[in-house]
């Protein structure tokens, strides 16, 4: 699937999503509230944003957005939403995003009565390309701040934090976490799901001999136990381990195992 129909398909998810009417005050509102949000970001990593659903763009973009991403605010502000997607997003990552992420976020939506719609809170990471044609990871917590009481979203407000750099030819999964606040404001993360991207093998990838190493992992035990165990020697399971590691693109064995429990490949 080519990168425009990908981030055309992911627009169109969030045009779901989205309210058809917005008054010029409840926008201005918003934006009075954003000086506050600009003099603690202005020179931090995280990047703070309104996004409008009615015109599809950007209200609002703190200015520290130059730094990260090597692109003024006011260039962003111009974009339409696809034409975003198109140049800053990673295409692997956007195709998991619009292929499960948003769609399993939607099912989540209507199977829940999540009254109002801005009490939810959801948090999912992906790779984007800066001016420099660097990639880095971004993290984004985005929650609507207006709806128009039938459970359509007018605008939202996101932080994209800087995780760090990123490779464009190794993903990392991508998990989609979602929050609800409850009557005091708290939020509670009530869904969790992990995602491969698509250079990340998946289950049916791992090898007979790994899933027994994965799962003697899991138990707690050492590569020399796990090695007498199978009868094998203690490098052996190390160099399982050490694929099994570049195959998901996790850093060490704590990562594993929990990605493992995630994704389905050891169950609970």
């Amino acid at each position: 699937m080519k990168k425009n129909r990908i981030a055309q398909k992911m627009a169109d998810l969030l045009r779901d999503f989205s309210g058809t009417h917005l008054n010029a005050g409840d926008i201005h509102s918003h934006l009075e509230r954003i000086d506050h949000q600009n003099s603690l970001l202005s020179s931090g990593s995280v990047i703070y944003s309104l996004f409008n659903h009615v015109t599809f763009k950007f209200d609002y973009m703190s200015p520290n957005v130059k730094q990260i991403l090597g692109v003024s605010a006011k260039r962003l502000m111009a974009l339409d939403y696809q034409t975003f997607l198109e140049e800053y997003f990673h295409p692997e990552d956007l195709q998991i995003i619009s292929q499960n992420i948003f769609p399993d976020l939607g099912t989540y939506v209507n199977q829940h009565e999540i009254d109002p719609i801005s009490r939810i809170s959801i948090n999912y990471s992906y790779r984007m390309k800066t001016a420099r044609q660097k990639w880095i990871r971004i993290e984004q917590q985005a929650s609507p701040v207006q709806s128009n009481g039938k459970d359509e979203i007018l605008l939202t407000q996101s932080f994209y934090q800087l995780v760090g750099e990123a490779e464009e030819e190794r993903g990392n999964p991508i998990t989609l976490s979602i929050f609800i606040s409850d009557s005091d404001g708290l939020y509670h993360l009530e869904h969790s799901k992990t995602y491969a991207t698509e250079n990340n093998k998946t289950s049916n990838s791992i090898t007979p001999r790994e899933m027994e190493i994965l799962t003697l992992l899991a138990e707690g035990k050492t590569s020399s136990q796990i090695g007498k165990i199978l009868y094998i020697s203690e490098s052996t399971v190390i160099t399982h381990r050490k694929n099994m590691l570049e195959k998901f693109g996790l850093k060490n064995t704590s990562e594993l195992i929990a990605y493992a429990f995630k994704t389905g490949i050891l169950e609970i």
